[in-house]
């Protein structure tokens, strides 16, 4: 939006990648265990970097504009090289040579994550009709209306004791909202 706004630059759909950022590697990649890894090179040492591991010559990505340059080219090279690894090789090559990589996590992933579990970011709360159900919590959490117990409520048309407890409304009040169309 910033650079729309502020230049000339015509910007168009990029897919994974950031059409303006001087970034010649970032996208999302395959791997051979069929794991999601997604790359991000934001300094020219670290496309460089990319670049060698990928047995590029490294003073063709040099600059900022050589890189953009050959972006396509890197890309698709840096694609075949990450279909041949699993995730945790090409994790730890990625990490040798101090680009940033990451796995994408799958919904499986974050539900088992304990980082997720720590930050409370999956909540089971109880359905009439379901039972316990799992699901995001709110993000983000509010210091003085952390409970998030009545989300499930709210979205089932219980939306009486969300505003009654959130909003610390009465009984009286809610009604009027509700004969005026609010809630």
């Amino acid at each position: 939006m910033i650079t729309a706004d502020q230049t000339d630059v015509p910007l168009v759909r990029a897919g994974n990648q950031l059409p303006v950022s001087p970034a010649a590697v970032i996208n999302t990649y395959l791997t051979a265990d069929k794991q999601w890894l997604t790359v991000t090179s934001g300094t020219p040492r670290s496309v460089r970097n990319v670049a060698e591991l990928l047995g590029e010559p490294a003073s063709e990505y040099d600059t900022v504009d050589k890189q953009r340059a050959k972006r396509e080219h890197l890309d698709e090279l840096l694609r075949k090289w990450v279909a041949q690894h699993d995730l945790d090789d090409a994790l730890a090559v990625m990490d040798d040579v101090e680009v940033v990589a990451s796995k994408i996590y799958s919904i499986q992933d974050i539900l088992s994550d304990a980082t997720y579990a720590e930050r409370e970011d999956i909540i089971t709360v109880d359905d009439h009709d379901l039972g316990p159900v799992r699901m995001q919590a709110v993000i983000p959490k509010l210091r003085k209306h952390g409970d998030t117990s009545g989300a499930l409520d709210a979205a089932r048309g219980g939306q009486r004791s969300c505003v009654s407890q959130w909003l610390s409304i009465d009984e009286r009040r809610i009604s009027s909202l509700r004969d005026k169309g609010v809630v």
